[in-house]
């Protein structure tokens, strides 16, 4: 639970300077590229969302492919986690607390769309578009009245403009996010700019198919009342009056030519890989590698295998977790014998401590993966099948009587 509370932090982190930047660069890339492309820009914010969540290729290391465990009375092999601690149930209850956040957000945006679809029924709401997966343009019981048959028109193409570039996706993209980080602050800012900006790149296309007509579209945002706005779709104009003015403002720039446009495209789409690079590339390895464990660790030492670096098998690498389950201080002694097999084994023996310890964790973790090294060499990954108790073990493998005891006294000498 601990990781999930990590990885929320993380992508927190990941998107909130994704949004600084964009609010930092969306008028200057409005003004040099154009609305379109300042919409655009957006993107970095779930680029750096997806970077921040995805894993990342840890630090690796060889497992001996010769070697292998056999514990007394079961193999198994462990993979431990920090769910019995305090720590762990402070991460609980954060992770709750966002939990119950995001499922009132979703409710909230629920009862709110609900809201608008029944003002609209009323005919007390739009122009606007209503919907995600089947947008529809909803119109206000005074639209023919209050508008005159130029202004319609505007009307009708601004929001067949939304439907045509996928905004209604695009804003329910925004709201989903809105509701994942429903408490940071920064999450809230970027999704009304957001928002806004979409409706300035519409605007843009629309005066593009219409350059002599921009008093016209001006008139017809003046007398647009929208009292509210729609979280699933695209509201006609924002509610604010500096939203509107900055929309008439931006109707008498020039739009930029067509490669300028594509140039900044072209720069957006590598600034959002580069973002969702920098995410991902921030993220910690998991495991020190192991010339750094042969250093710090003597003796025999069990540790948790990274699941996200896959499965061991014969010849391939393994990745592991920093924590210690069983260190070599938790060993009483080890001894090099022959099995009934009459194969050379090292059979070992735990101290009370690490005999609870191990049983606690194997019981907590049936079905996860645990590593076994001695001075620093992983022995094995196996997977556990049951608890483990007794304290006591064998370590097994296609060696001879000599390298047994060789392994033995490291074992010994590493207490």
């Amino acid at each position: 639970m601990s990781d999930i509370l990590i990885l929320l932090i993380k992508a927190t982190l990941a998107v909130s300077v994704a949004i600084i930047l964009a609010v930092v660069l969306r008028k200057p890339v409005r003004r040099w590229f154009g609305a379109r492309v300042a919409y655009q820009l957006w993107l970095i914010t779930p680029a750096a969302l997806l970077g921040a969540s995805l894993p990342i290729a840890p630090d690796v290391f060889p497992s001996s492919p010769s070697l292998n465990v056999a514990f007394s009375p079961v193999a198994a092999v462990v993979a431990w986690s920090n769910s019995t601690g305090n720590s762990a149930d402070h991460a609980g209850l954060i992770l709750t607390i966002w939990v119950v956040g995001v499922v009132v957000s979703l409710l909230w945006v629920i009862a709110s769309q609900q809201r608008f679809i029944r003002r609209a029924k009323a005919g007390t709401a739009g122009p606007a578009v209503v919907g995600v997966v089947f947008p529809q343009v909803v119109l206000p019981w005074d639209f023919e009245k209050r508008f005159t048959p130029d202004e319609q028109q505007m009307i009708l193409v601004h929001e067949r403009t939304h439907v045509a570039c996928g905004d209604p996706v695009v804003t329910g993209l925004i709201t989903l996010i809105q509701c994942l980080g429903w408490f940071n602050p920064l999450v809230h800012l970027a999704a009304h700019l957001a928002r806004l900006d979409q409706e300035l790149a519409c605007d843009a296309d629309v005066i593009a198919q219409f350059p002599h007509k921009r008093r016209i579209y001006a008139n017809a945002m003046l007398k647009t009342q929208s009292s509210a706005s729609v979280p699933l779709g695209c509201s006609w104009p924002a509610r604010t009056i500096h939203p509107l003015e900055e929309r008439i403002a931006m109707l008498k720039h020039v739009r930029p030519d067509k490669s300028w446009r594509l140039l900044g495209a072209v720069l957006v789409a590598m600034l959002s890989l580069g973002t969702g690079y920098a995410a991902s590339a921030t993220q910690d390895a998991p495991a020190p590698v192991i010339a750094q464990a042969a250093k710090s660790v003597r003796g025999l030492t069990m540790r948790l295998v990274d699941e996200r670096g896959g499965v061991a098998t014969k010849g391939s690498t393994v990745s592991l977790e920093p924590e210690i389950v069983i260190s070599g201080d938790m060993v009483v002694d080890a001894e090099a014998i022959v099995n009934q097999q009459g194969g050379p084994v090292v059979r070992f023996r735990l101290t009370p401590e690490g005999a609870s310890r191990l049983a606690v964790v194997t019981r907590n973790n049936i079905g996860h993966r645990l590593a076994m090294l001695v001075d620093g060499r992983v022995m094995s990954v196996l997977t556990i099948r049951a608890g483990i108790d007794g304290g006591a073990g064998e370590i097994s493998g296609h060696f001879t009587v000599d390298e047994a005891r060789a392994i033995a006294a490291d074992i010994v000498e590493g207490r």
